[in-house]
């Protein structure tokens, strides 16, 4: 399977042309959008194809970038208003990896998942659990989250994960390798963890990690931007909301818009929804995730600063004017 983020630019542009229009009529306040991941950015893409946020006043320019940590980089940056980014690249930035000032605020989660990412053992026959892994290779994106997730499934399988050899692989490259004897398993997002096991011609058994994991889709701004724009703030989150709401009530409606925008049918689409949970929302169990893993980066030795209070890099002041039974911090 192509990567599912092919031919978004040019389509994005096309479709934005007639909301530039609408925009120089009602003169709506022009922001920079960065989205990056096909299931987290579903509810935007569609928020922003429905015109939603040029009805909450906002003429939003959707950037296309490859990674969330690009989205964020940019954020701080100013190359970008708003961007959407997973927990990992918050944590480095935090915690002084990035070089970068980390002058960002978390807003509001659009997503959580514990299934977004997979471990594919390629030959069941041969490795018929997690700690059968023991003495062989698995496939990951180092010092990514697939390295996380691993660590996570190792741990809860009781095995010493640094027992197993790591094979570093960029992740859309993984399944292009599979028969040439690199490796045993690999760590693998959605959707690639299914063309994996077709491509593995052996019997592939799939972990996900329901009982360990859970990962998050969030948007981030600098804080002078969201002092200096509580409205535009609201706004976005406003049709968010909206958004969300009929992602429960109707996912494929979504699907049928985002499939315009990726290469994946309605009916795929529909299958990775399935694996996430679209609540937007601040809530305690992100703060734990975000600790989790600056542990895990400093044993790592990806960062040698201690863990910081990573509330204070989340602003919920305007997701509690919007829905505030969505925030949910101890502090």
């Amino acid at each position: 399977m192509r990567d599912l983020l092919c031919g978004i630019p040019v389509l994005l542009i096309l479709s934005f042309l007639p909301l530039s229009a609408l925009a120089q009529d009602v003169a709506l306040k022009k922001i920079r959008l960065g989205v990056a991941s096909v299931v987290g950015d579903a509810t935007t893409i569609y928020a922003w194809h429905q015109g939603w946020f040029a009805e909450e006043g906002l003429d939003v320019e959707l950037v296309q970038n490859s990674a969330g940590a690009i989205n964020l980089r940019q954020v701080l940056k100013g190359e970008l208003d708003i961007g959407t980014v997973a927990p990992t690249p918050i944590v480095y930035t935090a915690m002084g990896r990035s070089g970068l000032d980390p002058n960002f605020r978390i807003f509001g989660s659009i997503m959580r998942s514990t299934r977004m990412s997979n471990l594919v053992v390629l030959d069941s026959r041969k490795i018929q659990d997690v700690k059968s892994l023991k003495g062989n290779r698995i496939a990951l994106q180092q010092g990514t989250a697939s390295e996380f997730f691993w660590h996570q499934m190792a741990i809860a399988h009781h095995l010493d994960p640094d027992t197993v050899e790591i094979v570093n692989m960029r992740t859309p490259e993984i399944p292009q390798n599979v028969g040439k004897d690199q490796f045993d398993a690999a760590i693998v997002w959605i959707p690639y963890e299914q063309e994996l096991a077709q491509k593995a011609h052996t019997p592939a058994k799939i972990y996900n990690g329901d009982q360990f994991f859970t990962t998050s889709w969030l948007t981030v701004a600098q804080p002078q931007f969201i002092a200096d724009n509580p409205e535009v703030i609201e706004g976005f989150l406003r049709a968010l909301l909206r958004a969300q709401n009929l992602m429960i009530e109707d996912p494929m409606t979504i699907a049928l818009v985002q499939s315009q925008y990726v290469d994946a049918s309605p009916e795929e689409l529909l299958r990775f929804y399935t694996s996430a949970t679209y609540h937007l929302g601040l809530t305690e169990s992100l703060l734990i995730n975000l600790t989790r893993q600056g542990d895990w980066a400093i044993r790592k030795g990806y960062v040698n600063q201690t863990i910081p209070d990573f509330s204070v890099y989340m602003d919920a002041g305007p997701l509690k004017k919007v829905t505030p039974e969505s925030v949910m911090l101890l502090r």
